[in-house]
């Protein structure tokens, strides 16, 4: 007889796609999230939302992007046709905003980005800025066309408010330069006067060196990131210069809407499609070598976009390629996982197109595909009622050695009990080569009031190296999965 021993199971979320299972890289970590002490469970699902139109139905259009200011509204734009609205959310309905003299406001060119001063929201999509001033006491839109002696603001892709100050890139003129406004509060004008390239009051810097186009540009902590083809530049306000450098980095973006802000840091697809996070001095990769390799695969990666997750203890930052079809989210409590859309039989793309976090009640608002505006959250359990499908696939475990060994034991470490009259099931399976995994055993979440925490499976056979599969469609918490095995020195 061999000894006895108890090793975990890695069910965690480290979707290790891009390095070989055979050597222990975890495959898939499928539509799960993860806490600070390790348990495991279902990302966040998605339900009606009470502050935005009631029984509301698919309407077939977008929702491309959502805000929730400080003046405590929440906007959305929704594509329809070759044109995008602008449309104030209420609880009877939306509200279009975008026509303005009888033209939209917003044109099919990219994705709307906002800055919010304290005064007003300024937007861009690529085509004519425009702003919208919260003292008028109702959402009125308008065009942000600099005061008669000055020079229009450029046409940017991207907007982002700075130290009194509205900064757009410019996609039409000189492409690597930045243009900043004048002071708000200032007699002689504020975040409506932009001087072109004439260095005043309000002027320009050059974001990109070598000419590089600014693809995109955001602001975090006071620091202005500017990202271009290959290279990146990060400014600060400066007393004698307005803007002065701080960094320059030999990396730069593959997406120019993949960039997402944490607490200090941001993060984005850069140009070699790693992950790369930094706060302005420091770079990290964050996707390499997880799903490095899957990322190199794909056809097209510039149409990524990307948000933040923060709910409880789940805070995670989200991609989407539309072209592939994959969402991938990487938790700040531990690797990446994948998440997906199921519908009882298919799979499907993550239905979530864009997303606003609301300062009043700390809300995931986000926007579908089909045009329904939803609550992401991690009480909600399934998607409108319909069932989160979840699995973790391990990489090949040997246990430090290619004997075989005998598998007596697997203890499941569940919050059970929590889901009704019913009594649902998740699933292990394994196989011990490289076919098809085996029907596996059932494993019992338990009635309401079966407060048994552990699930004891015996006699699972004998293995070199086996690779083990977990599957559940249920809102519980798995805390832990161990397997008692035995060295048969063989």
């Amino acid at each position: 007889m061999g000894d006895r021993n108890v090793a975990p199971i890695p069910f965690v979320p480290d979707q290790q796609s891009g390095v070989e299972e055979l050597a222990g890289a975890s495959r898939v970590a499928m539509n799960i999230t993860i806490d600070s002490k390790g348990a495991i469970s279902l990302r966040p699902g998605m339900a009606d939302y009470a502050l935005g139109p009631q029984n509301q139905t698919a309407s077939g259009n977008p929702i491309l992007w959502l805000y929730a200011p400080s003046d405590g509204n929440l906007y959305a734009v929704q594509e329809v046709g070759a044109d995008w609205n602008l449309m104030l959310v209420k609880f009877t309905g939306m509200q279009s905003l975008s026509e303005r003299d009888g033209a939209k406001l917003f044109h099919a060119a990219q994705q709307p980005i906002v800055a919010e001063t304290e005064d007003r929201l300024v937007f861009t999509s690529g085509d004519r800025p425009s702003e919208m001033l919260f003292s008028v006491g109702y959402p009125q839109l308008t065009g942000l066309a600099g005061q008669p002696d000055a020079a229009a603001p450029p046409n940017g892709t991207h907007v982002v408010s700075n130290n009194a100050r509205v900064l757009l890139n410019d996609t039409t003129n000189t492409k690597a330069l930045i243009q900043f406004s004048d002071l708000s509060g200032q007699s002689t004008g504020g975040y409506d006067v932009f001087n072109g390239y004439n260095q005043s009051a309000s002027g320009f810097f050059q974001g990109i060196p070598n000419a590089e186009p600014v693809l995109a540009l955001v602001e975090k902590s006071q620091q202005i990131f500017c990202f271009g083809r290959t290279k990146s530049q990060v400014w600060s306000p400066d007393a004698n210069t307005i803007y002065a450098i701080e960094a320059a980095r030999e990396v730069g973006c593959s997406a120019p809407y993949s960039v997402v802000g944490t607490d200090d840091s941001v993060v984005w697809l850069d140009h070699r499609r790693r992950f790369t996070m930094s706060d302005g001095k420091t770079l990290q990769s964050i996707s390499d070598p997880q799903i490095q390799q899957t990322l190199n695969d794909m056809a097209t990666v510039s149409d990524c976009y990307g948000f933040r997750f923060v709910e409880g203890n789940t805070d995670a930052l989200v991609w989407t390629f539309p072209t592939d079809g994959r969402t991938f989210a990487y938790l700040k409590a531990g690797g990446w996982s994948q998440w997906s859309s199921f519908d009882g039989s298919q799979w499907g793309a993550f239905a979530v197109r864009s997303h606003t976090l609301r300062p009043d009640d700390d809300a995931n608002v986000v926007g579908l595909k089909d045009g329904r505006i939803a609550k992401l959250s991690t009480n909600s359990g399934d998607d409108f009622g319909t069932a989160i499908n979840a699995y973790i696939i391990t990489g090949f475990q040997d246990r430090d050695t290619d004997s075989l060994k005998h598998c007596r034991t697997v203890y499941l470490a569940i919050r059970r009990g929590q889901t009704g009259s019913t009594e649902p099931c998740g699933r292990l399976s394994w196989r011990d080569d490289l076919g098809d995994f085996g029907p596996g055993m059932p494993v019992s979440f338990g009635a309401t009031g079966d407060l048994n925490t552990v699930v004891v499976l015996r006699g699972l056979g004998t293995y070199r190296r086996r690779q083990w599969k977990f599957e559940f469609m249920t809102h519980v918490a798995v805390a832990s999965v161990r397997e008692e095995y035995e060295v048969l020195g063989i």
